[in-house]
């Protein structure tokens, strides 16, 4: 026994020799030796973890962390520590189990606090992370880090002032707290403020980089956001790159971060290769992006992509000579690809920093997207009725609500001005439940909406572009349906609650050209720009 217990300690210490020299390789190696002697050693069985980790291996890492969490359940420092492992393997909800039943057994630690707070934010519950940093308050009042987290819960709950005396508060605990002068140029941002966000960014990176900071890229990629909504593009697009970074939060980030053995596309020829575009970021976001496809065919002959199962069947029709299939990767094994019939990759967001370098570029994104002729048919049909009148499809509202989006939209209840323009007909594009809506608007200004019990305007996507492409034109708030009807040539109204970074710095919309923008002046609504545009859609009809 004493022989086993003196060769575990002289692993470990050599093994520790090799991580002080981030020789991560030689000390998995050493580590593995020791795990015969020490089978339910938490201790070892983390380390190998990590290691693991650290090699870019995130599937074995998970398997050793698991099994310290299991036999260390009623450790409450150990479940901290596992709680930061998945966090650092973006395992958010691996880490908020960990982390609350740390919590559970001892709620003075501070530490966890902190983490579950992190956790929180990124799995998009801002109101539990500040709920979380209140009760850090009371146990550490003086700590900068618990400051931080309440100010970013309060930023992404839309409570801005609140937000800004939460990060003066860390900075007058610490005057060199480069975290806190970040978060105040994203405050910046968020009040429209570009160029001071820029000149706090560009300031923050500085110092950051002068004190050795290893985490940049959240600051990277939000000035890169910061300078597309100002219109510089060209070094916008680069710094955009860093979005998939794990510490840009999840609410923010291009997503989903995925993992790959062969090379990222850089723009270059590859006969006799086949590249992969893969979706990211939500439905819109790929209906956007797909603006820049026809380049990528212009240079690709063998290209597969990747996109919403919804959008497949429309996407097919779109571009027959490519291979178009659902979003295909495994969740629970880091994103990691489920075929391997491709030789380079490239996310579908990074093709306008390939394609769209200048302004002038984006007069390529012309209408791309092809729609069913028998469902465009049939809908023309169920509309016959209305001819001579000015055919517009209606949206208000995005179906992912949260503090900080609700104030882009408004209640259709307040688009009267538009509602009774006698010379229109309006018909439904709102894919949530919104009938209680669609009826109390109906009965308040005595019109009829059109809409059909056989359409899924969720689902359906297929039939919902063959729906818009009968349309004379859509109003939407800044939700699918507006690159929807872009992709399809269709003139759109699109009402934003500010100009963000898809404006690149202009009072339209460049990627397409038949989008016209209202926006309120800053700090109104934007229901105020309804009568505006009421009286736009009026001349339109006339």
């Amino acid at each position: 026994m004493k022989k086993q217990s003196k060769k575990l300690t002289q692993l470990l210490t050599n093994a520790q020799r090799q991580i002080h020299a981030q020789d991560w390789s030689a000390a998995l190696e050493l580590l593995l030796k020791a795990k015969p002697l020490g089978e339910d050693n938490y201790a070892l069985l983390f380390q190998i973890g990590w290691a693991y980790m650290k090699l870019g291996q995130q599937a074995q890492a998970r398997t050793f962390f698991e099994r310290v969490e299991s036999i260390a359940s009623k450790n409450a420092v150990v479940l901290n520590s596992v709680g930061m492992a998945y966090m650092e393997l973006g395992l958010w909800s691996a880490a908020l189990r960990a982390l609350m039943l740390s919590m559970e057994l001892d709620t003075s630690s501070v530490d966890t606090y902190l983490n579950l707070a992190k956790v929180h934010y990124n799995l998009q519950d801002p109101k539990r992370s500040l709920d979380v940093s209140m009760k850090a308050i009371l146990v550490d009042a003086s700590n900068v880090s618990v400051h931080l987290n309440m100010g970013a819960a309060l930023l992404a709950l839309g409570f801005i002032d609140e937000a800004r005396i939460a990060f003066e508060t860390c900075i007058a605990l610490e005057p060199g707290s480069l975290d806190a002068h970040l978060n105040l140029a994203m405050i910046h941002s968020r009040q429209g403020n570009s160029k001071k966000a820029i000149a706090d960014y560009r300031s923050y990176l500085s110092q950051a980089e002068a004190a050795g900071e290893v985490i940049l890229n959240l600051a990277r990629f939000s000035l890169g956001s910061e300078l597309l909504k100002s219109g510089h593009l060209d070094e916008g697009w680069v710094l955009y790159e860093h979005g998939f970074d794990p510490s840009v939060p999840a609410w923010a980030a291009r997503g989903p971060a995925r993992h790959f053995q062969v090379p990222r596309w850089t723009g270059q020829p590859i006969s006799g290769q086949r590249l992969l575009v893969w979706a990211e970021q939500g439905l819109g976001d790929e209906i956007l992006f797909m603006s820049c496809m026809r380049d990528v065919l212009a240079i690709c002959e063998d290209v597969i992509l990747e996109c919403e199962a919804r959008l497949v069947p429309v996407m097919s029709r779109s571009f027959p000579n490519v291979t178009v299939r659902a979003t295909a990767y495994d969740p629970e094994n880091f994103n990691v690809s489920l075929f391997d019939d491709f030789d380079h990759h490239i996310p579908l967001g990074s093709l306008p920093g390939l394609f769209r370098q200048t302004l002038q570029d984006f007069d390529l994104s012309l209408p791309y997207v092809v729609t069913d002729a028998t469902v465009k048919e049939r809908f023309s049909r169920r509309m016959a009725d209305f001819e001579g009148k000015l055919k517009v499809g209606i949206c208000w509202r995005s179906g992912l609500l949260n503090a900080n989006r609700n104030k882009d939209y408004s209640a259709i209840k307040d688009w009267g001005e538009l509602l009774r323009l006698s010379n229109c007909v309006f018909v439904n594009l709102q894919y949530d439940n919104c009938e209680a809506e669609l009826a109390e608007v109906e009965a308040l200004y005595d019109i009829s909406i059109l809409r059909w019990q056989d359409l899924d305007l969720k689902n359906d996507i297929d039939d919902v572009f063959a729906l818009i492409d009968c349309l004379d034109l859509v109003v939407t708030a800044a939700t699918a349906v507006n690159p929807m009807a872009g992709s399809l040539g269709i003139a759109t109204l699109l009402i934003q609650g500010d100009f963000d970074w898809t404006n690149l710095g202009t009072d339209h919309y460049p990627w397409f050209p038949n989008t016209r923008c209202f926006v309120p002046e800053r700090g109104h609504l934007p229901a105020e720009v309804i009568p505006k545009l009421a009286a736009f859609v009026a001349q339109l009809s006339a």
